[in-house]
């Protein structure tokens, strides 16, 4: 054959108008599939007539031969697997019920379903009447394809209620305990499911239109469940996962009821902090944030994992850091000193939530009260905090953008005392000097709009201007700020790369604490020569920095001295 008579063969070939007849045969994949799909469809029609007659033996002979064809995966569209679910689920039938629902989970595992309400209905009709192992894995199989198409309010009452609950409550088969968890976690995710399960219940409604209602049933079930499930470690990492969801979907459902038991989720959160999963230790971290967000109140009783316990188990070796001195005190400062970047962006957020949620105030609020039992030990876990952040600034500058947040908490959230001597002051004090070093010689952004927040001056909800923290104000004018300063006006007055970060400080600092550049005469007058040289740059961004500073030069003095 010629060249062109084999080029004129492959137009003739591929040529979509040709008639079925004339085209080459199909591939042999091709074929296979298709009879694999035509075969696929006479099993499960003889296994309908089966179910129908109650013939056992044909039953089991049709299911083993559908396995087999779904081992060497056939070409089923979604509906037709979607057909195949709804005659292995749908049967009222009895027979070879188990390898039936067993075949029924394989395809909405490994497959794409497409099901009508009318088949959704039908299938959970058939599945609810009892509590057999393979009916619950399949029904909770079904809610991870179908939940949506599932009324909510019946789903709660008789799905949840009666199957789900009870197969976590009393886990016996491993295997259902995960996928049912996995279905929960599904329907705490749809907002109407979440409601359902746990919105409160309305009793009354009074005659001035004030609702009187119940805490849902089903809320105090499902959080008690998933809790006691945090302490088996087969089923804990699931559950948290769906516990996250849960405490979430429970707030946006309007219930201010606290179902949390932190004496559960303590081990929980101990047993965390020596994860080697970073997956599953990040998703703890996640669980405790939500848990001390959502419940402040009762959360305080988790302050031992920050201020340490002599009943909490050691879970580093007792190793002492050779560059601040750092030893094994608690699971979370542990942690903090010693993980990587990833781990500390995930903790640093529930550190913060537990500083917030903590009454430091009333624990360590005067010198008195730190002079106490209970104060002197959080008095030292707060120290403690500080000499840890400041070792990771100083020996691992790659972490400073996760532990940025956490700085500007523990200079709002703490209470300072304004004493030279004491300890949590100057150690404050201490991590600010580590602070500026980290900026002046890496240039870090995060670190740079971090300080810009710390030194106050902005506007408050409430009104007025955010006041600069205790120790901010304090080490600003101490000698420990004294490189800090000379950089901010060098990178100024010098044109310097950093101009920009050292004019966005300097703006926070004068509108807040306008002392800073009025200190003496020589400051202000080096203050003014760096607001005349910017004003009159040929640059835009440069001149509308002069013109900022200016501003907030005269709004910092006239918030301080309104007269």
């Amino acid at each position: 054959m010629s060249r062109w008579d084999a080029l004129r063969s492959e137009n003739q070939r591929c040529d979509p108008k040709k008639s079925f007849s004339q085209r080459p045969p199909a591939r042999h994949w091709e074929r296979r599939s298709e009879a694999g799909f035509m075969e696929w469809q006479r099993q499960l029609a003889g296994l309908s007539k089966a179910l129908n007659e109650d013939n056992q033996d044909q039953a089991f002979i049709c299911i083993e031969k559908l396995n087999a064809i779904h081992d060497s995966k056939p070409a089923l569209s979604p509906k037709s697997a979607g057909d195949a679910v709804m005659v292995l689920c749908s049967s009222d039938s009895l027979v070879a019920e188990e390898e039936r629902l067993e075949l029924a989970c394989r395809i909405l595992v490994n497959r794409k379903v497409l099901l009508t309400n009318h088949q959704v209905k039908q299938c959970v009709d058939s599945l609810i009447d009892c509590q057999e192992p393979c009916r619950i894995e399949c029904l909770s199989r079904l809610v991870l394809v179908a939940s949506r198409q599932m009324p909510a309010e019946e789903t709660a009452k008789e799905l949840v209620a009666n199957l789900l609950l009870p197969a976590i409550e009393y886990p016996i088969n491993k295997r259902n305990v995960l996928v049912v968890v996995d279905a929960l976690h599904c329907l705490a995710s749809d907002p109407l499911h979440a409601s359902a399960l746990l919105a409160p219940l309305t009793l009354d409604i009074s005659a001035a239109g004030q609702e009187e209602t119940l805490t849902n049933p089903l809320q105090c079930r499902l959080l008690r469940a998933l809790q006691s499930l945090l302490g088996n470690k087969l089923y804990s990492y699931r559950a948290c996962i769906c516990l996250v969801t849960v405490i979430k979907a429970k707030n946006t459902a309007g219930d201010a009821t606290n179902e949390i038991d932190i004496s559960m989720l303590m081990p929980f959160f101990i047993d965390a902090a020596c994860e080697t999963n970073k997956s599953r230790q990040e998703t703890a971290f996640e669980l405790l944030r939500v848990v001390l967000k959502t419940c402040p109140t009762s959360s305080t009783s988790l302050s031992g994992l920050f201020i340490g316990d002599g009943r909490l188990p050691v879970i580093t070796p007792c190793t002492r850091c050779l560059h601040c001195g750092h030893e094994t005190f608690s699971p979370f400062l542990d942690l903090l000193h010693d993980a990587d970047g990833e781990i500390v962006s995930s903790i640093v957020p529930s550190v913060q939530e537990l500083l917030q949620a903590m009454p430091l105030h009333l624990w360590v609020g005067t010198s008195r009260s730190r002079l106490q039992h209970f104060g002197r030990r959080t008095s030292e876990a707060l120290v403690r905090l500080m000499q840890v952040v400041q070792c990771r600034f100083e020996q691992r500058p790659s972490v400073v953008p996760a532990l940025c947040p956490l700085l500007g908490t523990i200079l709002t959230e703490i209470p300072f005392v304004e004493d030279e001597n004491d300890e949590i002051t100057c150690q404050a004090m201490r991590l600010l000097s580590s602070g500026a070093s980290v900026l002046m010689n890496y240039r870090n952004g995060e670190l740079v709009e971090c300080f810009a927040k710390c030194m106050g001056g902005r506007p408050q909800p409430q009104g007025g201007l955010a006041p600069i923290p205790l120790p901010m104000r304090l080490w600003l004018s101490s000698i420990l700020s004294q490189d800090f300063r000379n950089f901010i006006w060098n990178s100024l007055e010098e044109k310097r790369d950093a101009r920009e970060d050292a004019m966005k400080i300097l703006c926070s600092i004068v509108r807040s604490s306008p002392s800073f550049v009025f200190v003496d005469q020589a400051t202000w007058e080096r203050c003014q020569q760096v607001i005349i040289a910017h004003t009159g740059d040929a640059s835009f961004q440069i001149k509308l920095g002069g013109l900022t500073l200016l501003e907030h030069v005269l709004t910092g003095r006239m918030e301080k001295n309104p007269e």
